[in-house]
């Protein structure tokens, strides 16, 4: 029998190019590792930045209502005519118009205020403010108002101040 012999031959260009291949394989394989790391740590951040968002988003969506589901119970509960309705006996539809005929009195007043102030306004009129007291939307109106006339009555004497300022400008 023929013996084996143990030392294989390989050719000179074979030798070379195996160093080479393992060399480039490494790289692709560590570029692609390194890659891939990159890219799940960014859709990692990207996530946890959406849910943050959307957390804070509800957040504030859970606080706004909570707020008004309490100015609205604060608006029925200190309303008197709410209480008195809550106290009276008989049918609901004899309740509900009880009720019709005195929450339209009460805020009838605060209405013709309102509409009172506005013509005051229209007329020129910017120095006068609404004052409601309690928690019904009548005071948030009343509030809204007297911002908004603080910042017309501003603007106009922002643009009355330059108006002087230009006078001598042009003039000289």
């Amino acid at each position: 029998m023929r013996k084996l012999s143990s030392n294989l031959y390989l050719p000179f260009t074979y030798k070379m190019m195996t160093p080479y291949l393992i060399l480039v394989l490494l790289t692709d394989v560590l570029n692609g590792y390194i890659s891939y790391t990159m890219l799940v740590q960014s859709r990692t951040e990207m996530a946890e930045t959406n849910i943050r968002t959307a957390m804070e988003q509800t957040r504030n969506n859970i606080k706004y209502q909570m707020d008004e589901i309490k100015r609205m119970s604060d608006t029925l509960f200190t309303s008197i005519s709410f209480q008195n309705a809550l106290q009276k006996k008989g049918e609901p539809l004899d309740v509900m118009l009880k009720m019709r005929d005195e929450v339209p009195r009460l805020s009838g007043k605060k209405v013709v205020r309102i509409v009172r102030m506005v013509r005051s306004f229209q007329d020129g009129d910017f120095h006068k403010r609404m004052e409601f007291s309690g928690n019904d939307e009548f005071v948030h109106i009343a509030n809204s108002f007297n911002v908004m006339a603080t910042s017309i009555q501003e603007l106009i004497n922002n643009v009355y101040v330059q108006g002087i300022e230009k006078k001598p400008a042009e003039s000289g």
